[in-house]
């Protein structure tokens, strides 16, 4: 059981940085099994479920800059009763709340965009690449981990242009991007972010349309597979319900803290620091696997 917690808590706090989650899982299991710790299975339904504690971390993060917007659209909601007599008014809290409602059908559109793409891609082509040796192999795994690496070090070399507002190219750009997200070692969270950032997003626009963009996927990875597993009591075979719980709670807490600390950095314009401890992970599987 104690092998099956650290992998639990592994999970829940790198899927707040942009390390790539699964491989760190896949190390701590390496690793623990090597220190003679026999670990329980872990099964891809139980990482769905865990995204549960990244929604929440979200909403915990975003919630005041999402907070205002709704509240703006309902006040406006209230006050006008139909769209298209928004036309013939110009008062501005009319025509910003009309504004409000474009951007919201946009954005909309950009999710629905990225869910479709991405969806068509996991369950078209990510099961002929999985039957492939190659897609299962350490190699992959490392390749995976470099490509993070390089691409948060990029960030280095970044230099600050004037900020672009998140449209149609940018959908389809960052939609590709999560596809190739998704072969072992790629951290999405890395690649959307540095995407972002190389289309001239403003460092804190980028962590929203990162996780703007990955909601639609865990949300239906939660709901499809992950409550599925509390329901039918597979999730508590390696380990009980009150310290699942506690570790559920414990992880989304550092969560928390650590994606505030990821936000600092970009501020700061630090994410690219992360590419230099890349190569821890890099190290442990090539010492793990290949000696």
């Amino acid at each position: 059981m104690n092998g099956f917690v650290v992998l639990v808590l592994v999970q829940l706090i790198a899927e707040s940085l942009p390390i790539s989650s699964s491989s760190h899982v896949e190390i701590a299991r390496m690793l623990m099994e090597r220190g003679g710790l026999l670990v329980a299975p872990w099964s891809m339904h139980f990482d769905h479920l865990l995204h549960g504690s990244m929604i929440l971390v979200l909403v915990l993060f975003f919630w005041r800059e999402w907070l205002v917007p709704a509240k703006f659209f309902f006040r406006g909601l209230r006050n006008n009763v139909g769209l298209l007599k928004l036309k013939n008014q110009s008062s501005v809290s009319t025509v910003s709340w009309y504004r409000l409602c474009r951007v919201i059908c946009n954005v909309a559109l950009l999710q629905l965009l990225v869910l479709v793409l991405v969806t068509c891609w996991y369950f078209g082509m990510m099961p002929i690449l999985k039957s492939m040796q190659w897609f299962s192999h350490p190699a992959t795994l490392v390749g995976g981990l470099v490509v993070t690496a390089l691409a948060l070090l990029s960030l280095r070399f970044k230099r600050e242009q004037v900020y672009t507002t998140f449209g149609l190219r940018e959908a389809v750009v960052l939609s590709i991007v999560q596809m190739i997200a998704l072969l072992p070692g790629i951290s999405r969270f890395a690649s959307c972010y540095v995407c972002a950032r190389w289309l001239n997003i403003s460092p804190r626009r980028a962590l929203q349309v990162t996780f703007a963009v990955e909601l639609p996927l865990i949300m239906g990875a939660f709901v499809v597979h992950g409550i599925p597993v509390v329901l039918n009591g597979s999730a508590f075979n390696y380990c009980p319900p009150m310290p699942l719980f506690a570790c559920f709670i414990a992880g989304t807490a550092c969560s928390l803290v650590a994606l505030s600390g990821v936000a600092r950095l970009a501020k700061r314009n630090l994410m690219w620091l992360f590419g230099v401890y890349m190569i821890v992970p890099i190290v442990c599987v090539v010492y793990g696997f290949f000696w």
